[in-house]
Protein backbone atom coordinates (compact mmCIF):
# COMPACT_ATOMS: atom_id res chain seq x y z
CA UNK A 1 0.00 0.00 0.00
CA UNK A 2 1.40 3.44 -0.62
CA UNK A 3 0.95 4.61 3.30
CA UNK A 4 3.17 1.11 3.71
CA UNK A 5 5.95 2.66 1.40
CA UNK A 6 5.66 5.85 2.83
CA UNK A 7 6.71 5.13 5.81
CA UNK A 8 9.35 2.89 4.52
CA UNK A 9 11.02 5.64 3.41
CA UNK A 10 10.45 7.63 6.44
CA UNK A 11 12.09 5.05 8.61
CA UNK A 12 14.73 5.03 6.21
CA UNK A 13 15.43 8.74 6.40
CA UNK A 14 15.57 8.81 9.72
CA UNK A 15 18.23 5.84 10.08
CA UNK A 16 20.29 7.09 7.66
CA UNK A 17 21.64 9.28 10.58
CA UNK A 18 21.60 12.10 8.59
CA UNK A 19 20.42 15.58 10.42
CA UNK A 20 16.76 16.45 10.58
CA UNK A 21 15.97 19.63 10.25
CA UNK A 22 13.12 20.71 13.64
CA UNK A 23 9.78 21.38 11.48
CA UNK A 24 10.76 18.10 9.09
CA UNK A 25 11.32 16.35 12.80
CA UNK A 26 8.21 17.26 13.67
CA UNK A 27 6.34 15.45 11.08
CA UNK A 28 7.86 12.49 11.15
CA UNK A 29 7.32 12.24 14.89
CA UNK A 30 3.58 12.91 13.91
CA UNK A 31 3.91 10.24 11.37
CA UNK A 32 5.18 8.05 13.29
CA UNK A 33 3.04 8.44 15.78
CA UNK A 34 -0.30 8.40 13.88
CA UNK A 35 1.12 4.96 12.63
CA UNK A 36 2.45 3.41 15.79
CA UNK A 37 5.71 3.15 14.55
CA UNK A 38 7.58 3.03 17.65
CA UNK A 39 11.24 2.06 16.33
CA UNK A 40 11.56 4.71 14.53
CA UNK A 41 10.29 6.95 16.52
CA UNK A 42 12.48 6.49 19.95
CA UNK A 43 15.38 6.24 17.72
CA UNK A 44 14.67 10.11 16.30
CA UNK A 45 13.81 11.34 19.65
CA UNK A 46 16.56 9.50 21.41
CA UNK A 47 19.26 11.01 18.91
CA UNK A 48 17.67 14.67 19.91
CA UNK A 49 17.77 14.65 22.78
CA UNK A 50 21.18 13.21 23.07
CA UNK A 51 22.65 16.07 20.93
CA UNK A 52 22.20 19.27 23.27
CA UNK A 53 22.13 21.23 20.29
CA UNK A 54 19.41 19.68 19.03
CA UNK A 55 17.72 19.11 21.85
CA UNK A 56 14.12 20.56 22.30
CA UNK A 57 11.55 20.71 24.89
CA UNK A 58 8.98 19.56 22.99
CA UNK A 59 11.02 16.21 22.31
CA UNK A 60 11.01 15.44 25.61
CA UNK A 61 7.65 16.17 26.33
CA UNK A 62 6.37 14.04 23.20
CA UNK A 63 8.60 10.73 24.49
CA UNK A 64 7.28 11.08 28.16
CA UNK A 65 3.65 11.29 26.78
CA UNK A 66 4.26 8.39 24.66
CA UNK A 67 6.13 6.60 27.20
CA UNK A 68 3.09 7.37 29.77
CA UNK A 69 0.03 7.42 27.70
CA UNK A 70 0.55 5.37 25.04
CA UNK A 71 3.16 2.54 26.41
CA UNK A 72 1.55 2.86 29.48
CA UNK A 73 4.80 3.17 31.14
CA UNK A 74 4.88 6.02 34.25
CA UNK A 75 8.18 5.05 35.60
CA UNK A 76 9.67 6.02 31.92
CA UNK A 77 8.11 8.45 31.86
CA UNK A 78 9.21 10.11 35.13
CA UNK A 79 12.99 9.12 33.93
CA UNK A 80 12.28 11.08 31.10
CA UNK A 81 10.78 14.00 32.63
CA UNK A 82 13.81 13.96 35.37
CA UNK A 83 16.10 13.94 32.54
CA UNK A 84 14.46 16.81 30.95
CA UNK A 85 14.09 19.00 34.28
CA UNK A 86 17.77 18.59 34.75
CA UNK A 87 19.11 19.17 31.22
CA UNK A 88 16.69 21.55 30.68
CA UNK A 89 16.94 23.78 33.92
CA UNK A 90 13.00 23.75 34.08
CA UNK A 91 11.15 25.48 37.06
CA UNK A 92 8.51 23.37 38.82
CA UNK A 93 6.30 26.17 37.59
CA UNK A 94 7.41 25.61 34.06
CA UNK A 95 7.11 22.17 34.72
CA UNK A 96 4.07 21.81 36.03
CA UNK A 97 2.15 24.34 34.00
CA UNK A 98 3.75 23.23 30.47
CA UNK A 99 4.76 19.78 30.46
CA UNK A 100 2.43 17.79 32.76
CA UNK A 101 -0.80 18.57 31.44
CA UNK A 102 0.37 16.96 28.11
CA UNK A 103 1.89 13.66 29.72
CA UNK A 104 -0.52 12.42 31.49
CA UNK A 105 -4.25 12.16 31.82
CA UNK A 106 -6.94 15.16 33.75
CA UNK A 107 -6.37 14.44 37.09
CA UNK A 108 -4.55 11.31 36.94
CA UNK A 109 -2.92 11.82 40.92
CA UNK A 110 -0.96 8.41 40.91
CA UNK A 111 1.07 9.38 37.61
CA UNK A 112 1.63 12.60 38.84
CA UNK A 113 2.81 11.87 41.70
CA UNK A 114 5.55 9.17 40.56
CA UNK A 115 6.54 11.98 37.92
CA UNK A 116 7.02 14.87 40.75
CA UNK A 117 8.71 12.40 42.88
CA UNK A 118 11.25 11.91 40.18
CA UNK A 119 11.44 15.24 38.87
CA UNK A 120 11.86 17.00 42.61
CA UNK A 121 15.38 16.80 43.28
CA UNK A 122 16.76 17.67 40.02
CA UNK A 123 14.64 21.06 40.01
CA UNK A 124 17.02 24.22 40.14
CA UNK A 125 16.11 25.59 42.89
CA UNK A 126 14.90 25.38 46.63
CA UNK A 127 11.98 27.35 46.41
CA UNK A 128 11.25 25.03 43.43
CA UNK A 129 12.22 22.37 45.38
CA UNK A 130 9.60 23.13 48.01
CA UNK A 131 6.87 23.81 46.04
CA UNK A 132 7.16 20.00 44.60
CA UNK A 133 7.62 18.64 47.67
CA UNK A 134 4.01 20.55 49.00
CA UNK A 135 2.06 19.29 45.81
CA UNK A 136 3.46 15.98 46.72
CA UNK A 137 2.16 15.84 50.11
CA UNK A 138 -0.79 17.25 48.66
CA UNK A 139 -1.95 14.44 46.39
CA UNK A 140 -0.35 11.48 49.09
CA UNK A 141 -2.92 13.39 51.32
CA UNK A 142 -5.72 14.09 49.49
CA UNK A 143 -5.94 12.56 46.49
CA UNK A 144 -4.21 8.72 46.28
CA UNK A 145 -4.04 8.35 50.39
CA UNK A 146 -0.66 7.53 50.60
CA UNK A 147 0.09 7.53 54.47
CA UNK A 148 3.82 6.31 53.99
CA UNK A 149 5.03 8.78 51.14
CA UNK A 150 3.09 10.99 52.62
CA UNK A 151 5.33 10.88 56.03
CA UNK A 152 8.18 10.45 53.87
CA UNK A 153 7.84 13.50 51.68
CA UNK A 154 6.74 15.84 54.45
CA UNK A 155 9.87 14.70 56.65
CA UNK A 156 12.03 15.46 53.10
CA UNK A 157 9.86 19.10 53.46
CA UNK A 158 10.94 20.18 57.00
CA UNK A 159 14.35 19.28 56.39
CA UNK A 160 14.64 22.00 53.68
CA UNK A 161 12.00 24.29 54.98
CA UNK A 162 11.96 23.66 58.86
CA UNK A 163 9.08 26.20 59.57
CA UNK A 164 6.64 24.59 56.76
CA UNK A 165 4.94 23.30 59.47
CA UNK A 166 0.93 22.92 58.94
CA UNK A 167 -0.02 22.08 61.99
CA UNK A 168 0.52 20.39 65.56
CA UNK A 169 -2.06 18.41 65.35
CA UNK A 170 -0.91 17.10 61.76
CA UNK A 171 2.77 16.99 62.57
CA UNK A 172 2.24 14.38 65.68
CA UNK A 173 0.21 12.76 63.17
CA UNK A 174 2.80 12.49 60.84
CA UNK A 175 5.04 11.26 62.92
CA UNK A 176 3.62 8.84 64.30
CA UNK A 177 3.21 6.69 61.18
Amino acid sequence: SPAVEQIKKLVQEVDSGQEVAPERRAALLETFEQYECWGPYFRLLKRCIDNPATRQLSDYVRLSRVQNLYLEDVFAAAETSAAMVAELKLSYQRFSEEVLPQVMEFEDFAAEATILSAVCDRLPSPADHVACLERLCMLYEKKTHNETQLGKIYEKLLSIDPRNVRSEEHTSELQSH
